[in-house]
């Protein structure tokens, strides 16, 4: 059985999940981003010095720093391709957090300076 669903349900239903995805995050100041999300579910790479977003404040707003893994998550979940994954999970993270979101990266790889907790 097939079921249509609308673009703007579609995004409820991805909020939810990363609702629970995010469920328990806790926001700290970054050594290099002004915010960096401490979730205890999805550390990068188990290393609990990461985060799994970083946000950066700019002139024309923010910038944020998504760890690659939740984005897969969003994509393997939904179907859905890379760039709107990033996108949706901007909206979801402007909305649940009222911050202002410019643009929006993959942080992946060895450039997890974004990610890092300040302090350590």
């Amino acid at each position: 059985m097939k079921y249509i669903i609308t673009e703007s349900r579609l995004e409820n239903i991805i909020f939810k999940f990363l609702d629970s995805k995010l469920e328990g995050v806790e926001l700290v100041k970054g050594k290099f981003s002004d915010v960096v999300f401490i979730s205890p579910k999805m550390a990068p790479n188990g290393d609990k010095e990461l985060g799994i977003l970083g946000w950066e404040k700019t002139d024309k707003g923010g910038k944020l720093y998504v760890f690659l893994l939740l984005g897969r998550a969003v994509e393997d979940m939904f179907s859905l391709q890379s760039e709107e994954s990033l996108k949706t999970i901007a909206r979801y993270i402007e909305n649940r957090y009222n911050l202002n979101i410019t643009s929006a990266t993959w942080n992946c790889g060895f450039e997890f300076a974004a990610l890092k907790v300040d302090g350590i």
